[in-house]
């Protein structure tokens, strides 16, 4: 009896090795399913890589599915890594797929430089061989060669530097290829830099741009040909993705002017800075026009004891305050909107608005803050708050302005409030409560919305300053409040 038994048990071992066999399915024809044919990578800089793409294989049968090589074509001298299954390299074997499973791939790409202007394109291709079947899932990245600025001094209490611009030199950057800039790029004392329509300056985590006391900035961008300040990270993921860099800091002594300019996605957009001694305010001037700040962390515009003459300036959507005017100074907006629907993960507190004349340690003149035909919105209850300690001038004036503010402030002063719009109310659309004066701040277009109460509000002397929008219309005689005229 025992000797029948092992002799059975003999006999199946054959049997049970081949159902396990079986268990994979052997069709000559046996293909894999892909989530796409081709893995496409935004630009990317060279030296820089991109963000992580990931290629989803299907096994779309009921047997398990055996891959015998999975591979990357272009081998150890290819761009592109991959991670496949959650292993990193590029070439893996005999991976089983469970039926109606699936596995991952994960690729990336590191561009290498040209020395070439234009953007160029890096391809290559994952193999995969199932049952003597050769399947292939293309990978495309565009790549684009830069201007790499690299921090080359280290000073205790600073953030890495290089100084761009030195003492008493004009530096020129074009639009031939991007700046990509790693720490803080320095312009120094009696030092300028200009920069020309169309050129993209590209910053990495914590990186900046520092314009040292007597330094100054000269930003010459066009309506069709703007200067963008941004992360170093151009995938699509990151395009609304704030704090990706840290600011551009400008202290004082001199005159700057920046035109037809984007600055996004960072930590604070502008950082208005007296750092040594109070210049007298018109000795440090920044005339801001017809530029865009959004998307900030903090602040779109912090300043501390400054003079800023700002037209035409659309800030949007911070993490804190739109505009951050602390320690006095002198101010001057005329047709700005600061509109605040920041939704970066935590509910907002700060109001889009601060204006203030003091710090722990002293207290400044405010000699005159004027908000001229502009618009102080958000999502927020209350998006202005004035704070001041005595013992120093402190001057302001929403003139033909609309605000939200909170209720209980009184704005009877004619001294401080002339002809403002406040907290014009909600409206109904489709039977839902919305914001009564932008188009859709959701996609960010903060042109007005038909019938919104800024139309046709502003102060035509005003207009007549400024006659040209954001866009280029003309102004009418009854211009609209904010940087954009309806039409």
């Amino acid at each position: 009896m025992r000797l029948l038994v092992v002799i059975l048990f003999s006999l199946s071992l054959p049997f049970i090795a081949c159902r396990k066999e079986v268990g994979f399915i052997s069709e000559k024809n046996t293909k894999l399913n892909f989530s796409t044919d081709t893995v496409i990578f935004d630009t990317v800089f060279t030296e820089v890589g991109s963000a992580t793409r990931q290629l989803k294989i299907y096994n779309p049968y009921k047997k398990k599915l055996l891959v015998k090589k999975i591979w990357l074509a272009g081998g150890s001298s290819s761009q592109f890594r991959l991670n496949i299954d959650g292993i990193p390299g590029n070439t893996a074997t005999d991976i089983e797929i469970m039926p109606e499973d699936s596995l991952f791939i994960f690729a990336e790409v590191t561009v290498n430089p040209l020395n070439v202007n234009s953007p160029m394109i890096v391809s290559d291709s994952i193999l995969f061989e199932t049952n003597d079947n050769i399947q292939h899932i293309d990978l495309v990245a565009w790549g684009q060669d830069a201007h790499y600025i690299r921090p080359n001094f280290y000073i205790k209490g600073f953030p890495p530097l290089n100084i761009v611009a030195k003492e008493n030199k004009s530096v020129i950057w074009t639009n031939d290829k991007p700046y990509v800039i790693y720490g803080y790029a320095v312009v120094d004392s009696s030092a300028c830099l200009i920069i020309k329509e169309g050129t993209r300056v590209h910053f990495a985590k914590n990186s900046g741009l520092w314009i040292y006391r007597y330094g100054c900035l000269q930003v010459e961008g066009t309506k069709a040909s703007p200067v963008v300040f941004q992360g170093a990270r151009l995938d699509y993921d990151y395009r609304e993705i704030p704090g990706q860099w840290d600011r551009i800091w400008i202290n004082e002594g001199a005159t700057s002017n920046i035109n037809y300019a984007e600055i996004k996605n960072g930590f604070i957009g502008l950082q208005l800075e007296t750092i040594i001694s109070r210049e007298a305010p018109d000795n440090t001037l920044l005339n801001l026009r017809n530029t865009k700040i959004s998307n900030m962390t903090a602040a779109g515009i912090l300043t501390r004891y400054f003079n800023l003459r700002a037209s035409n300036v659309l800030a949007t959507n911070c993490g804190e305050s739109i505009l951050a005017i602390t320690l006095g100074g002198k101010y001057d907006f005329r047709h700005c909107t600061f509109a605040n629907f920041y939704s970066g993960g935590t509910q907002r507190q700060s109001p889009s608005l601060v204006i203030n004349n003091y710090n722990d340690v002293q207290t400044i003149p405010l000699d005159s803050c004027y908000f001229g035909n502009c618009i102080v919105y958000g999502n927020i209850d209350n998006e202005i708050s004035i704070d001041s300690k005595p013992g120093a001038a402190f001057n302001y004036l929403f003139d033909h302005t609309l605000i939200k503010i909170d209720p209980e402030i009184s704005t009877t002063s004619t001294a401080n409030y002339n002809n403002i719009i406040k907290n014009p109310p909600n409206i109904l659309i489709n039977g839902a409560s919305s914001q009564p004066l932008f188009a859709n701040p959701g996609l960010l277009d903060y042109r007005l919305r038909t019938n919104a109460p800024a139309i046709g509000a502003g102060l035509p002397s005003i207009g007549q300053q400024v006659p040209l929008d954001l866009d280029e219309y003309s102004r009418d005689t009854e211009p609209d409040l904010g940087c954009y005229e309806f039409h």
